[in-house]
């Protein structure tokens, strides 16, 4: 169970992409997603999967090729409020929004990209 939310792929969540994201990449070092951001993705990946089985691992594995993308260089995209950046996803309607802190990524959301701004905004 991750975040108080069971579901089948809870397990390919917390020990997969995402979890081996953050333990191997700058991200992990005083970085990381931040609990909003982790719990953006479990409601989005359940989301996902209520729609079709295997659609929120999908969701995971795009989230994760744009961390993947980020951590190298974080400043290939652009401030789109404050120093918060934003980086879409390719097949899903999401981005992940992060700030540069030191050397370390701090991911602050992962937001579908229709919803308010003013959401993770706040979060800045």
């Amino acid at each position: 169970m991750l975040l108080g939310v069971e579901s089948p792929e809870v397990s390919s969540f917390s020990a997969g992409p995402i979890a081996h994201y953050q333990q191997t990449t700058g991200v992990c070092g005083g970085g990381g997603l931040n609990p909003e951001a982790e719990a953006d993705l479990v409601h989005a990946r359940d989301w996902y999967t209520q729609q079709r089985e295997g659609l929120g691992a999908a969701l995971l594995l795009c989230v994760e090729e744009v961390l993947d993308r980020i951590d190298r260089p974080p400043e290939i995209y652009a401030m789109v409020y404050q120093d918060v950046r934003q980086a879409c996803t390719r097949r899903f309607p999401y981005a992940v929004y992060y700030r540069i802190t030191d050397n370390d990524v701090v991911v602050l959301g992962v937001f579908h990209t229709r919803r308010d701004p003013r959401e993770w905004q706040a979060r800045a």
